[in-house]
């Protein structure tokens, strides 16, 4: 059953946001979340200005915005989910076409809005994109679908994708470029995405494909040095210049800072001086003085983790790797960089960025970093876990997107990783250590393939 075409002009179709209230979950109001110091709901609220229809929150109680100045009406059944927030949007609509949004999806572009909009144009009561993991939101309603979501809200009915078929909703698929698509349903997804914001930016370009020249607009991944610093009491020294990918910079310094020796424990670390291009660690009286076997005598570049040491004896490997009880099956490690690959955000958007994953011994994925430099995404993922106080990391496996370099072999050793599965290929150097190490290394990983290049025991 279709709904008579809306006559109205586009530009006059209200956008409702879903604003709802405190989120268990989130630990606070998502709506009101910053996010480069702008409300989460007005990045939401973005993507529609180009409509410019007027735009109403749907919200638990009358201030929960105040400040905002953007119109709100309140949901009749408050936090009982995005159906219940809908049927209040239908009811304040009164007669016509209305867009539903969330206030935490990020990534929705204008032009599949468009796409939405251009079936709702063809009289279809409501287009919606349905997956089995998301919510259809965004989506276009009519107000002729009023009797149904009554219907079956008071059948008990109340998820959203439910009421699709009753109101004889058209799905219309996410398109593939929409893989970047984000949820911010947690704390933790909230500071991945201001990760990812850090580390991406945009350049016009000109693109070549045979023939055809056009400009676009090309993401690309942010390069720039970030000095490291070490202090205790009046002693004071640099742990040298590196080059990053923005973001992290307190885990990577003391990452960095571990992997050389001038950390042993988490409470040796008491606080970090951070700006945007610098961080000190200023460290308690229990930790290594820091001396200048810990300093690095000149820049080192985003491809090389150990350049500049004044000194290097690989065969002095510091390895506190557990014994070789721990087993793991093969087959579970062949699907880790796949698993890695999903959470490669910087990568898909750029293409130029490395990523180092921690694994549990089941498979479980625990943390992803990702930077223009590998050491540096190695350095900010077990900064990470020294600071949350994780190691060592037995029972743990490291997943590298790309080769293994002796550095990072040597990080992990000092880390107390058993096992590091790569994408790439590993160097001799990087066997030599792992060998002495105690570590298990499998390079060229890929469902059905791997390389055992060391300690094959751990393996089932």
């Amino acid at each position: 059953m279709t709904a008579a075409a809306d006559t109205q002009q586009l530009e006059t179709w209200p956008v409702y946001l879903l604003a709802g209230g405190e989120s268990a979950r989130f630990g606070s109001d998502k709506a009101l979340a910053l996010l480069d110091g702008k409300p989460l709901i007005l990045h939401a609220l973005g993507p529609f200005h180009a409509l410019a229809g007027p735009a109403i929150a749907v919200v638990d109680r009358p201030d929960r915005l105040a400040g905002l100045e953007l119109p709100v009406v309140v949901d009749a059944q408050p936090l009982r989910g995005p159906a219940h927030g809908l049927l209040t949007a239908l009811r304040h609509r009164g007669q016509g076409w209305l867009w539903l949004a969330p206030c935490d999806v990020l990534g929705v572009q204008p032009s599949w809005l468009d796409a939405l909009a251009a079936h709702a144009q063809a009289g279809r009561r409501a287009v919606a994109w349905r997956d089995a993991h998301w919510q259809p939101l965004p989506s276009l309603w009519h107000t002729d679908a009023l009797p149904q979501v009554e219907h079956a809200l008071a059948d008990g009915r109340d998820a959203l994708w439910q009421l699709l078929d009753d109101v004889g909703a058209q799905p219309v698929a996410l398109p593939a470029e929409w893989s970047q698509l984000r949820r911010i349903d947690t704390q933790d997804a909230l500071r991945q995405v201001q990760r990812e914001r850090l580390a991406v930016c945009t350049r016009a370009v000109t693109q070549v494909r045979g023939a055809v020249t056009t400009r676009t607009l090309d993401a690309l991944a942010i390069e720039a040095p970030l000095q490291v610093g070490v202090a205790q009491g009046a002693l004071t020294r640099n742990l040298g210049v590196t080059l990053r990918t923005p973001g992290d910079d307190v885990e990577l310094a003391v990452g960095l800072a571990f992997s050389e020796g001038a950390l042993r424990l988490p409470g040796d670390v008491l606080r970090a001086d951070a700006t945007p291009d610098a961080v000190t660690l200023q460290l308690g009286p229990g930790a290594p003085p820091p001396v200048e076997a810990h300093a690095r005598v000149r820049i080192a570049s985003a491809a090389c983790g150990a350049c500049g040491k004044a000194e290097l004896d690989v065969t002095d490997v510091i390895s506190q790797v557990a014994s070789a009880d721990l087993r793991v099956p093969l087959s579970l490690l062949q699907t880790l960089p796949d698993v890695l690959r999903l959470r490669q955000t910087g990568f898909a958007a750029t293409g130029a960025l490395h990523a180092a994953g921690l694994f549990a011994a089941d498979g479980t994925l625990l943390d992803v970093r990702e930077d223009v430099g590998r050491h540096n995404a190695v350095d900010k993922l077990l900064g990470a876990a020294f600071l949350a106080g994780r190691l060592p990391l037995h029972d743990h496996v490291l997943v590298l997107s790309g080769r293994v370099a002796f550095e990072l072999v040597q990080k992990a050793a000092l880390a107390g990783l058993p096992v590091i599965v790569a994408v790439g290929a590993p160097s001799s150097l990087a066997v030599e250590v792992a060998e002495k190490a105690g570590i298990t290394v499998l390079g060229f990983v890929r469902p059905e393939r791997a390389n055992v290049y060391t300690h094959p025991q751990r393996l089932d």
